[in-house]
């Protein structure tokens, strides 16, 4: 789900790049024009293109809501955005999509084209393949590297503020930016995000369910959990629970304290209340009765219906 006008400017960036290719377009090669473009911008300007969700997945970086259009998934696509896509492309086949409709320019800055166009310029030539190969040198995606090739996760996301850092190899003229650029740039970004942030994290607590990848920590303890439905969360742990000695890699349900980005559902600031395997999680119904059977004594003698009202 994406973030107010957007997910316009999301589904016109595919179509650039379709376009750009001669009307159908490989869906990965696109993703990888869409995080250079981003990339690019915003070491410049100080915002991305997009404004899309990064993941660092096997092929490199994956701007979360475009392979979503790209790939017309329903599941993650709000009813409005996939009408109003659906008038720009269509999917072909497993891995390709093409424009329908000629490109609606006026959801972009003169900025956004000239960086697209640049990045199409010094990239249109290459494969998906490649690519993705090129993508690993940036340390947006290989400080995840290890992880991924490990298969300890399948994606984690990557931060935007990485996209200012540069690789430890030689990097191509189109990212050499000064330090007083990236420094300016870096600040702007900073300054709108943090403005975008606020109202935007929510306070909350939540089951998750999921295999313990990793636990690490030498004053604080960290533990890794690989969710479906989150992906990897880092959550804080007391010491005193990490008394399993089965932890590593067995499943539990885990209840934690977070932050939730309300539009984009990224969790932090994390930390664990309560770790129960899941081979000890009974069911749902007789779950419940436990619950009931012990809060049960404490609302003897009290009148429910008053009790409703003066809450209300």
């Amino acid at each position: 789900m994406t973030q107010g006008i957007k997910y316009k400017k999301i589904y016109q960036a595919l179509n650039f790049f379709a376009i750009q290719e001669g009307g159908k377009i490989n869906r990965m090669k696109t993703l990888k024009l869409i995080w250079l473009s981003d990339r690019l911008h915003v070491r410049k300007y100080g915002r991305t293109i997009t404004g899309d969700v990064y993941y660092a997945m096997k092929n490199g970086a994956v701007p979360s809501n475009a392979k979503s259009f790209a790939e017309s998934n329903k599941d993650y696509i709000e009813p409005l955005e996939h009408k109003y896509g659906s008038q720009y492309i269509k999917p072909i086949g497993d891995y390709d999509y093409k424009s329908i409709k000629e490109l609606d320019t006026r959801v972009f800055s003169k900025s956004d084209i000239n960086i697209m166009t640049e990045v199409y310029g010094e990239f249109g030539t290459k494969n998906e393949f490649d690519l993705a190969e090129f993508s690993h040198i940036y340390p947006e995606w290989n400080k995840f590297e290890s992880r991924i090739n490990q298969g300890f996760t399948a994606r984690e996301v990557m931060e935007i503020t990485d996209f200012f850092r540069n690789p430890n190899t030689p990097d191509i003229p189109m990212f050499n930016q000064s330090k007083k650029l990236l420094k300016i740039s870096k600040e702007d970004f900073l300054l709108k995000k943090t403005t975008d942030e606020k109202g935007q994290w929510i306070k909350t607590d939540m089951y998750l369910h999921g295999e313990i990848t990793n636990v690490g920590g030498k004053t604080i303890a960290n533990i890794y959990i690989d969710t479906d439905e989150c992906g990897t969360v880092i959550a804080e742990v007391d010491k005193d629970k990490l008394t399993d000695k089965n932890l590593l890699y067995s499943s539990y349900r885990v209840l934690i304290e977070c932050e939730q980005d309300y539009k984009t559902r990224t969790i932090r600031k994390a930390k664990v209340l309560m770790l129960e395997p899941l081979k000890q999680v009974k069911d749902f119904d007789t779950y419940m009765k436990e619950k009931i059977d012990i809060a049960s004594p404490n609302w003897e003698g009290v009148d429910l219906d008053k009790w409703l009202k003066s809450i209300r």
